[in-house]
Order: C-alpha cells, then sequence, then structure tokens
C-alpha cells in the first residue's frame, strides 16, 4: 500500500509540475496547489472555496495535505487546465469580463460558475443573458447627498446607446441618461461597503460623476457589468471595423491603476496637508475628500516623460506645508509640482510605481484630446469664460484684413502672417506642451497682439513716410509713388518680404508640420491597422490648404513686384500686360482678405462634419482623433471615463459619431484655431 501511495504521490507531482497547470485555471494565480478531480484542472486555494459552493460540479482537494487515489490521479493526468479550458472556455465573447486574482470575489465567482455550472461558454452563439442589447432591473443605488441606497430602474440599451436610470418604476423619463461611451464601470466591495457593489463612472456636465450601485443576488450585478461591456463592444465594432478582438478589448472598461488615501497641499506648497481620497484612472489622478463622492474636488492631469512629468520620491526643500504622514511623494508637471504624503512606505511605493508606470508610456491622441479638455474645463471653472485663443487672435487677423481692405494695407502686410504665427505657435505648444499652454491667458495674448502690431508698424514705417500720391496721367486717379532710390526701395521691398512673407510661411510650414507628424505618429502607433494612406492624406491635405490659400495669395503679389525691381528690363511684358498683371496679383491679395472670414468659421466647421460622415460611413480614417491630445481636452477625458472609447457609426445624433467628434464639439472654438 505505501509503495503505491508514492507511486500515486509521484504521478501527482509530475502532472502539478507540467507548464500548463503552472497556473490557476480561474484567476491565472501562479503555483496552484488544490485541485478539482471531477473537472481535472488545477486551481489556487481562493478558487477552491468557490469551488466547494458547487459541491454537484466541482469536488477539490488540496495537492499537499489530501489523499489521492490512483484514479483521481488519472483523471488528472488525463485532463488538466488545457483540456478543461478547451471544453469550458470554448467560445467566450470578447466583451466577458475574464477576472484574475487581483479581482474581487463575486467576479471570480460568477466567471468559475458561468463556466462549470451554467457552462455558457461551451456552444458557439448560444444565448447570454447579457449580450442582447437590451436589460431592464432594479439596483439599488447610493443617494447623492444623503448617503442612501435606495431601489431604482435602470435601463440599458443599445440601440439608444445609453444607460437610463428613473427615480420611479413607473416613471417616464429618465432622471439621468448616460452615453455609453463615456462610462466605466468597476467593482468596489470594500469602498462601498457591500460585496456586490458596482461603482460607475461618466462624464456630466464636463464633470466626472460617480454613482456606486449593488444588487443582492451577485450574477444580476456581474450580469448588468457584462452586459454594459457589450454594448460599448458593439459601438467600437461599428467604429472600427478592421480593429481585431484584443484591440477592441483593450479600449473597454478598465480598473482603476490605484486608489487609496494620501494628503495633499495646494499650490504655493505653504499650506497645511490634507486627507483625501486618491483615484488614479490610468492619466486623470482625481481627489476626493471622501471615496463615495458624485464628484472629484479636483483632477491631475499626468502626461508622460516626454512632455515634461516625473514622478519623485520625497517632498521638495522648500515644502513648507505641516503634514502628518512622512512619506512623501513629489509629481512634477511642466505647470507645478504637486505634493503628496503617505501614511507608510508600502503606500508610497506603490503609488511611485503606479505613477511611474503611467508616466512611462506614450501618450495616444484621445489622451492628448482629454488633456486639451480638462484644460479647457478647469479654466472655464476658474476663470469663467473660455480659455481659447481664437477669440484674440481672429479679432486682430479681422483687423488687418479689414485695413487691407480700406486700402490701408501697409501694416497688414506683417500683422496677418505675425497673428496668424502666433496662434499657430500657441496651439502648436497646447499640443506638446499642455499644461504651459494652459498659463498663457487672454492678457497675454493680447499683448503679444499688440506687440506684434508695433513690429508690423515698425516695419513699415519706411513705406507710409516715403510715398507721396501723383494724379495717374492715364487714369483719373490718385497712385501712391515710393518718392526713395530705386536701390533702396529694391533693398527695402526685399527686407519687407523676408521678414513678412517669407520667414514667417517658413515657420508656419515647421509648425504645422510638428503638428502633422505629432498626430500621425501618435494615431500611428496606437492603430496600425486602421490608420492607412486615406487618414494621412486628410490630415496632411487639410493642413496644407490652410497654408496654401495664403501663400497662393500673397507670394504671386510678392513675386511681380520683386520681379518688377530686379528684372524691370528683361521682363518682356508688354506695357498692357503688366497692366493686367499688376491687376491680377493684386486683386488677388485683397480677394484673400475677403474670403479669411469665411475660412475662420466655414472651414473648421466643414472639417468637422466631414468627420462625421466619415463616422457614419465607418470608414478607416474613424482612429482619426485630431481633437486628440489629447488636444488638450482630455476631453481628460479623454479626462473622461470613457476610456477613449468612439461612438458607433450607425443612427442618427451623437450616439452615431466617433468620440473626437463629440470632443471637438465641446473644445470649439479654442481647438479648432490650429486649423483655420
Amino acid at each position: 500500500m505505501a509503495e503505491k501511495g508514492d507511486k500515486n504521490l509521484k504521478a501527482l507531482k509530475e502532472v502539478w509540475r507540467r507548464a500548463e497547470n503552472a497556473l490557476c485555471a480561474d484567476c491565472g494565480k501562479p503555483d496552484p496547489d488544490w485541485a478539482s478531480y471531477t473537472l481535472g484542472v488545477f486551481i489556487c486555494v481562493s478558487c477552491s472555496g468557490i469551488h466547494r459552493n458547487i459541491p454537484n460540479i466541482s469536488k477539490v482537494k488540496s495537492l499537499r495535505m489530501d489523499h489521492w487515489d490512483e484514479a483521481q490521479v488519472q483523471f488528472l493526468e488525463q485532463h488538466g487546465n488545457v483540456v478543461a479550458k478547451a471544453t469550458y472556455e470554448a467560445h467566450i465573447p470578447i466583451y466577458y469580463y475574464q477576472p484574475t486574482h487581483a479581482d474581487c470575489q463575486v467576479l471570480r465567482e460568477q466567471w468559475i460558475r458561468a463556466k462549470y455550472e451554467r457552462k455558457e461558454f461551451t456552444e458557439q452563439g448560444r444565448h447570454l443573458p447579457y449580450s442582447n442589447g437590451l436589460k431592464e432591473g432594479i439596483l439599488w443605488k447610493r443617494g447623492r447627498d444623503n448617503g442612501q441606497f435606495l431601489l431604482r430602474k435602470f435601463l440599458l440599451s443599445e440601440r439608444d446607446g445609453c444607460l437610463k436610470y428613473f427615480s420611479k418604476p413607473d416613471a417616464k423619463e429618465p432622471k439621468i441618461n448616460i452615453k455609453i461611451d463615456t462610462i466605466n464601470a468597476t467593482f468596489q466591495p470594500v469602498k462601498i461597503g457591500n460585496p456586490n457593489g458596482l461603482q460607475i463612472s461618466y462624464l456630466k456636465d464636463n464633470k466626472t460623476r460617480n454613482i456606486f450601485l449593488y444588487h443582492k443576488d451577485g450574477k444580476e450585478i456581474v450580469d448588468w457589468f457584462n452586459a454594459i461591456r457589450a454594448v460599448q463592444v458593439h459601438y467600437l465594432k461599428v467604429a472600427f471595423p478592421v480593429a481585431s478582438d484584443n484591440e477592441i478589448k483593450s479600449r473597454l472598461m478598465q480598473k482603476f491603476l490605484k486608489e487609496g488615501y494620501m494628503e495633499k497641499t495646494g499650490p504655493r506648497q505653504r499650506e497645511a496637508f490634507k486627507k483625501r481620497w486618491f483615484t488614479l484612472d490610468h492619466r486623470r489622478l482625481m481627489y476626493f475628500k471622501d471615496p463615495l463622492d458624485a464628484f472629484a474636488k479636483g483632477e491631475v492631469f499626468v502626461g508622460n516623460r516626454e512632455h515634461g512629468y516625473s514622478v519623485k520620491q520625497g517632498l521638495p526643500a522648500g515644502a513648507q506645508g505641516s503634514f502628518s504622514w512622512q512619506y512623501g511623494l513629489t509629481i512634477v508637471t511642466p505647470d507645478r509640482e504637486y505634493l503628496f504624503t503617505c501614511e507608510t512606505e508600502s503606500d508610497q511605493q506603490d503609488w511611485i510605481a503606479a505613477f511611474s508606470q503611467v508616466i512611462e508610456q506614450p501618450m495616444t491622441p484621445q489622451e492628448y484630446a482629454r488633456n486639451v479638455y480638462t484644460l479647457v474645463v478647469t479654466s472655464r471653472g476658474v476663470s469663467g469664460h473660455s480659455a481659447g485663443s481664437l477669440c484674440v487672435y481672429v479679432v486682430n487677423l479681422a483687423l488687418a484684413d479689414l485695413l487691407y481692405l480700406s486700402t490701408i494695407p501697409f501694416v497688414h502686410l506683417p500683422a496677418g502672417f505675425y497673428l496668424l504665427m502666433a496662434l499657430i505657435l500657441e496651439r502648436c505648444w497646447a499640443v506638446t506642451r499642455p499644461l504651459r499652454a494652459r498659463q498663457t491667458g487672454n492678457s497675454c495674448r493680447k499683448l503679444t497682439s499688440l506687440a506684434l502690431w508695433l513690429l508690423s508698424l515698425l516695419l513699415t514705417v519706411p513705406m507710409m513716410v516715403m510715398i507721396q500720391q501723383r494724379d495717374s496721367s492715364s487714369h483719373n486717379k490718385r497712385i501712391c509713388f515710393p518718392t526713395w532710390t530705386p536701390e533702396a526701395f529694391r533693398v527695402y521691398l526685399t527686407v519687407l518680404f523676408i521678414t513678412s512673407i517669407l520667414a514667417p510661411g517658413l515657420i508656419l510650414g515647421f509648425l504645422y508640420c510638428r503638428l502633422a507628424r505629432a498626430y500621425w505618429t501618435s494615431v500611428a502607433a496606437m492603430q496600425p491597422r486602421v490608420t492607412g494612406r486615406a487618414l494621412k492624406q486628410k490630415l496632411f491635405s487639410r493642413i496644407f490648404s490652410i497654408i496654401a490659400a495664403y501663400w497662393a495669395c500673397f507670394v504671386p503679389f510678392w513675386a511681380w513686384q520683386l520681379a518688377k525691381l530686379y528684372w524691370s528690363e528683361g521682363l518682356g511684358i508688354s506695357p498692357t500686360a503688366q497692366a493686367y498683371l499688376n491687376f491680377g496679383v493684386t486683386c488677388l491679395t485683397y480677394s484673400n482678405s475677403c474670403i479669411n472670414p469665411f475660412l475662420y468659421t466655414l472651414l473648421t466647421r466643414n472639417y468637422r462634419e466631414h468627420l462625421a460622415h466619415s463616422g457614419e460611413r465607418q470608414a478607416g480614417d474613424q482612429a482619426f482623433f485630431l481633437t486628440g491630445n489629447q488636444g488638450r481636452a482630455q476631453a481628460e477625458g479623454m479626462p473622461m471615463a470613457s476610456r477613449g472609447l468612439p461612438g458607433g457609426g450607425l443612427g442618427k445624433g451623437r450616439w452615431g459619431e466617433p468620440l473626437a467628434i463629440k470632443l471637438q464639439e465641446q473644445l470649439q472654438p479654442g481647438l479648432n484655431a490650429a486649423f483655420c
């Protein structure tokens, strides 16, 4: 008997040591030391407790402490984790969340029951209760003000693309209508105080809103969770028809990277540190007075190292605020330094590791958009008005055009290009240095505009001083003639052309190329399969068309003027032809000032309509998140809980538009200033 027992033990260890059985079959935890001798799987001790709750399906034993007979060992030899996976996980929908050992009990339990007890994934095309695009039920919801959990009716609709909840079961109108592409749902049993607690975060009034739910039945709350993911997958497949399943899954709802208490101080670093609950949702660090607050007290965008973000252990030497926790850390941004303290060294190292993980990752276009969005929203909250630079600069550009149309073209010549260059330079900073760009207020823009006008005036003073009006011999009108020598006038016009047209034009081209490269590189890195030739053509053609409009109108005029000065005798053109040519190039410059107001407004609108039309076509350029950088929108969120989800491409209204279009609508007019 002893020899037979030793033989069984040796055979058991051989099966146990197989590479396929090195991880728990249900949660992936390394070194499982339990096994089910009725299912033939190796599992961890936590999952073994769940298996004990379904004794009619699974019977478990410890691999270290329990006795194994020969039949049980042979059953394990014939099965194992790979065979079980091929049977019980044969057809898992891509939206179904497969928990790990770090997930909560209810997720792991329902995952195990779905596999072995209900056998939901053994047959292809099987109808699942969370896969039909429509779910309705009653959930316990925590009140925003009183903190009491009350029963509320919820309705999830794939057709409408939203999650609704009603204050009363018989209510006809929902109290809140949540767009499906703004939802991020995570299980929070400890925070909510219920083993089935679910937190749903979404965007409301430009702020992240949290609602806290639970249901007494674990299966029901997990079904709601997977139903939301199923509807999101539907939208993603519409928006990205050629994306792989892995790409789709990477865009679904994800857990927060880190949560917990820290102490923080204010921007002057002299205020007392206050205890706050922090949530790191990828690049958004939100802090709350209480973990169950509906709205965050503030948000911090965390970019990557290339844009000037870093995390340091400890506090700077000049920090003066009083704090009770001794383990400090500092988040360095282009805008300022954020100081925090942790209760334990372990917490400090965990936070530093989480921040480092985010900072080392390259930023995607959606994250650029979320950052812009966060900055715009924050600026509006602080200053009470839009932080966009479009208004100040476009007003000055319109004034320059008005001067030109009013036959006062002298100052317009350099002013128009200088103002446009300042506007594009700020938009370029908004993409590459978002927080630094935010520091530029309207007062600074006005001073910049005034300085550019003065510079333009200085360059054109010689033109205004050294001319006089004479009666035309062939026309009944007065014409301006220079009073200096032809050589001096030639040198002056050459210098004016270089400083007012050529140099600003080259700088504009360089800035637009930087913007194009930043957007295209981010999109290509994020979605190499979706981004194609059509995307690059649309992006670069729109950028080039804006520069070409100015060059096409002004370069012929200046080329003609300089040609007459340098090669007046060698042109070989009759005086009549010269008169018509001069009239044509002059009208061309005036036409530019006439069409500029339309370019400032219609071009950006047409571009937005083109994106919407592309979204409805479900074409390959749906990956083009021009508002992307995280354009600053965030859109930090994308500061938002959407995790970069685009909308679908079907139906009418906002639910058929990609996320980039929604961000653009909320960021206008400031964000579009870079493209007008």
